[in-house]
């Protein structure tokens, strides 16, 4: 009985370790509801991208929407304390090597609740050249409540979101729906 219980304690331990970082909401662990799927709003496929004014922690410009009009983008949401996130973080820096950087965007996303020393030494540690802006309750609203990461959205050109993609990228699963979607030839 006792190894049972030990086996049970292990699976459940390994499982939420797969499923990526919790992130705490107001001092509260967010709980998802009906339409979420660990921790991410399953309705956000299909949503149009709203419009944002943020700060790039990199050099403290505007980034906007319209940076990105025309363009694949993939939107990370990532934290600096979580280990897959800055994993994910470098696969998008991969990614932007070997797509087309006028038809191709990437846009990381850190938590509020980092400290934003933290973020900056971070995205100069890992040398990132795409955006990274600090997390807006706006800016999260297109994609519905984002409560696990490292979470990912792909963007189409015209801004509505295509796809989610739960925990660590699989990079050549996201390179092909990218690629698919450039080759849609759906640009304006």
């Amino acid at each position: 009985m006792p190894n049972r219980i030990l086996l049970i304690f292990f699976v459940v331990m390994v499982g939420s370790g797969l499923c990526g970082c919790e992130r705490k909401v107001r001092n509260q662990t967010h709980l998802p509801n009906q339409t979420e799927f660990s921790g991410v709003d399953i309705s956000a496929e299909g949503r149009k991208l709203q419009d944002f004014y943020l700060e790039d922690i990199r050099d403290g410009k505007e980034v906007s929407r319209g940076m990105f009009v025309d363009r694949v983008l993939l939107v990370a949401f990532v934290a600096s304390w979580c280990p897959l996130c800055r994993e994910e973080m470098l696969d998008l820096q991969e990614l932007r090597k070997f797509l087309p950087e006028n038809d191709f965007s990437a846009l990381g996303v850190a938590s509020t609740e980092e400290d934003l020393d933290e973020i900056k030494v971070i995205v100069k540690q890992l040398n990132l050249s795409y955006p990274m802006v600090v997390n807006d309750p706006e800016l999260e609203k297109s994609f519905g409540s984002v409560s696990t990461v490292p979470v990912a959205f792909l963007v189409d050109r015209q801004g509505l979101i295509r796809k989610k993609y739960l925990s660590h990228l699989d990079i050549s699963v996201v390179k092909a729906d990218i690629e698919s979607l450039l080759n849609r030839g759906n640009k304006s």
